[in-house]
């Protein structure tokens, strides 16, 4: 199969204003997919596996019909159903880099609880008692990790949601003109979600500008109603710009 070639100026011309490598450019149109772009892929959508993985093991423990099996299948199927649901109502959150620590922990304890349910079912009645005390030993602080996340994740992700909404209006309402894709690097989220967060904002009137590409433009007041110029403070502590009168920092909260 040949590869497909485009010319420099055309390749830089698609490429301008997107987050896109040559390398990535080349590799999408040939279809040539690598080790790295699978590895892209889990890290970038571990969140979501880790649910449907604990929905699937929690769905087939509480088939097993074992009181055991019922108990933690269904703690291991309400968390990846919060997990799931949370990562289609609250994609941004889903995606920092919280949420992603929290899946890997998530994906240790999943892995665990399959690996002590297997040994629990080898168990039978001509098993001597030791081995159900060290078995219970082993398995206690793996369910109650999988119980701890599960209370844990909703009031994660409500916290998560609204930290990174004001971050990214605070990022917006500080700079005149900012890039979407630095906006994104700064909160640790993917670009989609800083652009849909900004026009949830300019929606509901929290934020006035434009965004155009991957610029977005605030509009500033050029004066007053009496014709006095408008004063912007620099805070102390991040250097970020604010309109006089604000009290706190948009963009790490320190008053002013």
């Amino acid at each position: 199969m040949g590869t497909w070639h485009l010319p420099a100026q055309e390749r830089r011309s698609i490429l301008r204003g997107t987050e896109w490598t040559e390398t990535d450019f080349s590799r999408t149109v040939n279809g040539v997919v690598g080790a790295s772009d699978i590895t892209d892929f889990v890290r970038n959508e571990v969140f979501r596996i880790v649910a449907v993985g604990y929905i699937v093991v929690g769905v087939v423990l509480f088939l097993s019909g074992d009181s055991s099996g019922i108990m933690i299948g269904s703690l291991g199927a309400v968390l990846g159903f919060f997990m799931l649901l949370s990562a289609v109502v609250r994609p941004a959150a889903t995606k920092s880099t919280t949420a992603r620590w929290f899946a890997w922990i998530g994906l240790i304890s999943l892995v665990l609880l399959v690996f002590v349910m297997s040994i629990y079912y080898s168990f039978d009645e001509n098993s001597p008692y030791w081995y159900f005390s060290a078995w219970y030993t082993v398995a206690s602080p793996v369910f109650l990790t999988v119980a701890i996340l599960t209370v844990l994740w909703p009031c994660m992700c409500l916290f998560i949601g609204r930290r990174i909404h004001t971050k990214v209006v605070g990022l917006a309402k500080s700079q005149h003109q900012v890039s979407i894709p630095e906006m994104a690097k700064a909160v640790g989220v993917p670009s989609e979600a800083v652009r849909d967060m900004l026009y949830e904002a300019i929606a509901d009137g929290t934020l006035a500008g434009r965004i155009e590409g991957d610029t977005f433009t605030r509009a500033v007041a050029t004066g007053t109603p009496s014709g006095g110029a408008v004063v912007l403070v620099i805070c102390p502590y991040c250097g970020a710009k604010t309109e006089q009168g604000v009290a706190r920092c948009q963009v790490c909260g320190a008053k002013l």
